[in-house]
């Protein structure tokens, strides 16, 4: 089989869409509403958009422009790879999004997808091209582990080649043992193709970047993105071009693809909202492009019923794997809150606090721990408590958290930053070998009157689950804004989970995994544990053991009290 030799022409009549997304253009006016046969149906259709056909539902005269047109790309098994004069043609017609992904000449295209909408496929498509484009290149594929790795993306890959009908010893070969796939590109020229996981067998990712570290590749590809740290990223960016095989620079890229992120993550962060995870903006923002497609738009490639049964699924689960949203992220684990229910907890509209009641804020300090978390509060007039905001900051000092967390609070909440009480984690006043201070005594020092939480995890997620299985005047006596509170209302939904010990058995783990959504459960528990469950004595005696332990702390309290009370 030859690689396409395609002299690609800039009309885009073939198809297009218009602003209001209105399907146009030559294919539709010839196929629309033309019955055809589907076989993962395995019933008659209705052509009604491009995403009801495949390459081979078109005549040859079409085949022959879509290819020209670049809204496929494939195979041929004429030798020099002219298209007019192949016998056969073993090509793919591009979705819309998966269209502009791969002409897109970003050094950062995203294809981010719900489920079934073809995102490794688009991935491993577009690898394979660049191997056959630059004979004697090199890229790497990557997904988070091994399993998901040869279970997912090379699988796919291999399918591929089979649809191309390439076989092994011919046109390709696989040396599993060096995870290395070479493409028989011609004449003694092999393109090579790596793959690796992000983490290694014990889930060690520095171990990962070292491996990464004297790599040298044309291009890369990591599938499923959100299971990837950050960190990985950056490692394999650092060796995207440095093998020297792919000469235009706009095809030395680092492609990614995967389901949709979590609000608030990395992910969304850089490719939606073009920021570092410090709300910095990037310095390339030009450079990541993010491409979002729904299940629908692969309609035609799906098992019968595959939609009808995401269609059925819960309003949180649709917008991310069917509509292909930023949202939720399916978790490894035991939920802690597994009695949570977006649609009961989760306002349907933003929140917005109510004047001059205050604001309750809980804050997660953890000393050894790269992330601080808080979480911005109030008690409306039933009593149900408005979690109204969180916020997280990787690697910041205390000092440089305080002032970060008023600064967003006065920007959120302008009218209520006058009167606010505020809770975090015990360690907050443990006093520091090195300079003599505490976490509370530093925040104090900018208007932030801490008030020690409880310390016990068992006391404090009995704080959590009792608001949540109480109700006010038949309502739930808590409401999160899930605009401002992503990381949050992902961990209720079972990012904040116990690790899997023994899954047969049901075994996992008795505290909940430390991570991102850990910190602003923490901060929210400390904010639920005094307000709701422990009582006033039981939190005056510990506030007391406190001042004991540190007892400048009292007279430097009611010095600033009245000074700093409106700097919160």
């Amino acid at each position: 089989m030859s690689s396409l030799e395609i002299p690609q022409i800039t009309t885009n009549e073939f198809y297009y869409l218009d602003e209001d997304k209105t399907p146009y253009g030559y294919i539709i006016e010839k196929y629309g509403g033309k019955e055809i046969y589907d076989p993962n149906l395995d019933k008659k259709i209705i052509v009604e958009d491009i995403y009801d056909l495949q390459f081979n539902d078109l005549e040859r005269v079409d085949q022959i422009l879509a290819l020209r047109c670049g809204w496929a790309w494939g195979v041929t098994d004429h030798p020099k790879g002219d298209i007019t004069k192949a016998k056969n043609l073993h090509c793919y017609l591009f979705r819309p999004k998966q269209y502009k992904f791969w002409w897109n000449a970003s050094r950062f295209p995203a294809y981010i997808g719900a489920f079934g909408s073809g995102k490794s496929l688009i991935l491993c498509l577009k690898g394979i091209y660049y191997s056959l484009m630059y004979p004697g290149t090199r890229g790497l594929l990557m997904r988070a582990t091994y399993p998901q790795l040869m279970d997912t993306t090379i699988a796919t890959m291999f399918k591929i080649f089979s649809y191309f009908g390439w076989q092994s010893g011919k046109h390709y070969n696989h040396h599993i043992s060096r995870k290395l796939i070479e493409l028989y590109v011609g004449p003694d020229v092999k393109s090579e193709i790596l793959y690796r996981p992000a983490k290694n067998e014990g889930n060690d990712i520095q171990a990962a970047i070292e491996d990464l570290q004297s790599l040298e590749i044309d291009w890369a590809g990591i599938d499923e993105i959100v299971g990837v740290e950050e960190r990985i990223f950056m490692a394999v960016r650092a060796r995207v071009g440095r093998w020297g095989k792919i000469s235009k620079q706009e095809h030395r890229q680092l492609m990614v693809s995967g389901n949709p992120p979590m609000e608030g993550s990395w992910i969304f962060n850089r490719w939606y909202l073009k920021k570092y995870p410090d709300d910095q903006p990037l310095q390339d923002p030009e450079e990541h492009s993010v491409f979002v497609s729904s299940t629908y738009e692969n309609r035609r490639n799906l098992p019968k019923d595959y939609i009808e049964a995401l269609e059925a699924s819960p309003e949180f689960w649709r917008n991310t794997f069917l509509y292909g949203r930023a949202g939720y992220v399916d978790f490894e684990g035991e939920p802690v809150f597994p009695r949570f229910r977006y649609d009961t907890y989760v306002s349907k509209k933003p929140l917005e606090p109510h004047p001059g009641r205050g604001l309750i804020r809980g804050f997660d300090l953890g000393p050894t721990s790269k992330n601080k978390a808080a979480v911005i509060c109030q008690l409306d007039p039933r009593g149900v408590l408005l979690v109204l905001a969180e916020i997280m900051v990787t690697d910041p000092g205390i000092e440089k958290f305080g002032r970060y967390v008023i600064a967003k609070t006065n920007e959120l909440f302008p009218g209520e930053s006058g009167n606010i009480k505020d809770f975090a984690d015990p360690v907050a006043f443990h006093i520091s070998q090195t300079d003599g201070k505490s976490a509370a005594d530093i925040l104090l020092g900018l208007g932030i009157n801490l008030y020690p939480g409880e310390e016990k995890l068992d006391l404090r997620l009995d704080a959590v689950q009792g608001l949540l299985d109480r109700m006010v005047d038949g309502a739930p006596s808590i409401l999160i804004d899930s605009r401002r509170c992503p990381l949050l209302v992902q961990g209720f939904l079972g990012g904040y989970r116990h690790k899997v010990i023994d899954l047969p058995n049901e075994r996992f783990s008795r505290e909940p995994i430390k991570d991102r959504y850990s910190h602003v459960h923490d901060a929210l528990q400390y904010v639920c544990s005094r307000l709701f469950y422990v009582d006033s004595k039981k939190q005056k005696d510990y506030r007391n053991k406190i001042s004991t332990r540190n007892p400048g702390l009292v007279e430097k309290r009611k010095r600033l009290m009245g000074m700093t009370q409106g700097r919160g």
